[in-house]
């Protein structure tokens, strides 16, 4: 039988509530933590595949901006609360770190058109690195350049921004100037801060500021 949207949300809560319990106060806290985060977000990914596929929906993106809340919330208080020598307090961190990144990129997935989506993710990549500036964590650098090739996708896959009868006849102040100039300015100070900030003079990094100068040149380009 179908999962009903009740015994959906009771699963999630229940996920989510036992893999913080876990990560809290269990040995296994990693592999608990992980299950904590991934199952809310597999059970809302279920329901909106299921009930709005592919559609603008406040109802679900509503959801996934709380699940980013708590995760936040989550993340917050393990930091405080678990001893720096607990181990894999790390990898507890950025489960909740990367569960928060991926409830908003949910959220932008379901709640924003094709003309803002790629705006939105690249300020989700500079969000991303400025939380590696309080948690540093080392998966988040990883987890913003992955959020940056899928800004680029986007891109790619819709490289008007917005569809092409509503771009404009302006030919500088349209959809094209902040779809592609947002990103370059994002990539950029990512590329900066993980410069300056960090000293991360890394693949990273340097991945950063290849994709900042492509963008850059593509925005003067059209």
């Amino acid at each position: 039988a179908a999962l009903s949207p009740n015994t959906g949300l009771m699963l999630a809560a229940l996920g989510g509530g036992l893999g913080f319990w876990g990560a809290w106060r269990s040995a296994g806290r990693w592999a608990l933590a992980a299950a904590g985060v991934a199952t809310p977000l597999a059970m809302l990914a279920i329901a909106y595949f299921r009930l709005a596929p592919f559609e603008t929906s406040i109802v679900f993106g509503g959801m996934s901006l709380v699940l980013a809340i708590l995760f936040l919330a989550a993340l917050s208080f393990l930091d405080k609360r678990l001893d720096g020598e607990a181990p894999h307090r790390e990898a507890v961190l950025a489960a909740y770190a990367i569960g928060t990144v991926g409830a908003i990129a949910g959220a932008m997935t379901i709640l924003l058109g094709d003309g803002w989506l790629p705006v939105g993710l690249s300020l989700l990549t500079a969000g991303i690195i400025w939380i590696r500036g309080k948690w540093k964590l080392r998966a988040l650098p990883p987890v913003a350049l992955a959020v940056a090739a899928l800004t680029g996708y986007v891109i790619w896959h819709n490289p008007t921004i917005v569809q092409p009868q509503l771009l404009g006849s302006h030919p500088i102040f349209n959809a094209l100037l902040y779809g592609y100039g947002v990103p370059a300015l994002s990539f950029a100070w990512c590329a900066w801060t993980l410069a300056h900030r960090d000293h991360e003079r890394g693949r990273v990094q340097q991945t950063f500021e290849a994709i900042a100068v492509f963008a850059g040149m593509l925005t003067f380009s059209v």
